[in-house]
């Protein structure tokens, strides 16, 4: 009886050890993660939220002040293009034109191209639908022309036959005359034709324009619609932009 009760004090020994055993073990586990440890693991975790999100945000920053930057570059560059471009044209016509003066009312501008110098005007040709203006480039100086005597007056006409009795090739001067004799007048609906039969009409039915060698440069009417151009040496563009001269100052006035 009594080894029976000394083994139940035992156990009871035992068991109240192994409690007291367990609810220490129970008690270090709570103290070993305690309450300053979790709220120092919080912070590094907002601490790193906050990082990433900042990191995000300056990323962003970047990214817009690029685009602004490239946008800004683009902006200059468009700017110096068209800066570049008005400098072009405006330095072109400085360059180009020269000078403007005004013969017989008629409104002229001097231009240079290269080795090449014009003198360019404008008359008004309507018809039944348009009213246009229409440019007019002669190689002579209508200060210098007006020197070259014009005996007579001008009479135009819707039909002109020309008469070359010469041979004024004078280094494509001939052609460059022929050429912008005919665009003048047939802007102005004035048809030029070759007739070797067509001779000077006394009635004045259409002009007749004879080009001939001549110991002066000038210009003479030999009817109402008739002139002879007559040409010294190889003065034939001289000679016919004189004529032109003439019908272009009847055509503005």
């Amino acid at each position: 009886m009594e080894d029976e009760k000394s083994g139940e004090g035992k156990v009871k020994e035992n068991s109240e050890q192994v409690g007291k055993e367990t609810e220490n073990n129970h008690s270090e586990k709570v103290e070993s993660v305690n309450p300053p440890e979790i709220e120092k693991l919080n912070g590094e975790k907002e601490s790193k939220d906050m990082d990433q999100v900042g990191k995000e945000k300056k990323d962003s920053e970047n990214k817009s002040s690029e685009k602004w930057d490239q946008e800004k570059q683009l902006r200059y560059i468009l700017l110096g293009c068209g800066l570049l471009i008005a400098c072009f044209v405006i330095g072109y016509f400085m360059i180009g034109k020269v000078g403007s003066f005004e013969y017989e009312n008629i409104d002229f501008d001097t231009i240079i191209e290269g080795s090449v110098k014009f003198f360019h005007t404008s008359f008004v040709i309507k018809d039944d639908r348009q009213t246009i203006d229409y440019n007019v480039y002669i190689r002579n100086d209508p200060r210098e022309l007006e020197k070259i005597p014009f005996e007579g007056e001008m009479n135009l006409k819707e039909m002109m036959v020309l008469e070359n009795e010469g041979n004024f090739v004078c280094d494509g001067d001939g052609g460059i005359a022929s050429f912008n004799l005919k665009q003048v007048f047939n802007a102005v609906g004035i048809q030029i034709i070759k007739d070797p039969e067509a001779k000077c009409d006394e009635q004045g039915r259409y002009m007749f324009v004879k080009i001939e060698q001549g110991e002066e440069t000038k210009v003479e009417q030999t009817s109402e619609t008739c002139y002879t151009i007559h040409v010294k040496d190889c003065e034939i563009l001289k000679g016919m932009e004189r004529f032109l001269l003439e019908a272009i100052v009847k055509l503005n006035n």
